[in-house]
C-alpha cells in the first residue's frame, strides 16, 4: 500500500509532525503551500471564512496512493484556506484511505477534523484514522508517543 502525507505549515510544527509521522512508515511527502502569502491576520479571516486560496503545484492526484494522510494546522478554529483549496483539488479520491492529523496551540482541533473529514467523505474517500497534537506536545517531545499509536491504527486498517 503506498501512502502519501500531505501538509501545510506555518509555523513549521504541522511540518515536523508529518516528518515524524514520515519517519515511521513508508510515505511519500508532499508541502501544501499557498502562491501568495498574505498576514497572519489576513489568513486566519480567510480560515475562518472557509475560503479557499491558489495554491503552489503539489501532489494532488491520489491515482498512485492507497492512502493520504492530511495534515493541517487550526487557523481561527478552522483549517487554512491553502488545506481547503487542496481538498477542492484532489483527484483521483474514490475509495481511497484517508487520516487527518491536525496540530494546535489549545483549541479548534474538533472543528478543523470535522471540516477536513466532510470534505474527503464527500469525494468518497474512506476515513481510517486521527491524531491531535499540540504545540506544548510538539515543544516537549511527546507527541512521538501519539504518533506511535497513530501509526499502529493506520497498520490496522
Amino acid at each position: 500500500m503506498k501512502t502519501l502525507i500531505a501538509y501545510y505549515s506555518n509555523t513549521g510544527n504541522t511540518m515536523k509532525v508529518a516528518n515524524d509521522i514520515r519517519s515511521k512508515i513508508k510515505a511519500d511527502i508532499t508541502r501544501i503551500e499557498a502562491e501568495k502569502e498574505s498576514s497572519y491576520l489576513f489568513k486566519c479571516i480567510n480560515a475562518l471564512l472557509k475560503k479557499k486560496t491558489p495554491i503552489k503545484q503539489c501532489t494532488t492526484n491520489l491515482n498512485n496512493y492507497d492512502n493520504i494522510i492530511i495534515c493541517s494546522p487550526v487557523w481561527a478554529a478552522s483549517a487554512p484556506p491553502a488545506v481547503n483549496q487542496y481538498l477542492n483539488e484532489l483527484q483521483n479520491t474514490l475509495g481511497k484511505k484517508y487520516s487527518v492529523v491536525v496540530t494546535a496551540k489549545s483549541s479548534g482541533m474538533a472543528n478543523v477534523l470535522s471540516q477536513i473529514c466532510k470534505e474527503c467523505d464527500n469525494k468518497q474517500m474512506v476515513f481510517i484514522n486521527s491524531l491531535v497534537v499540540l504545540q506544548k506536545e510538539i515543544d516537549s517531545g511527546t507527541h512521538m508517543a501519539k504518533i506511535d499509536e497513530f501509526v499502529i491504527g493506520l497498520t490496522r486498517a
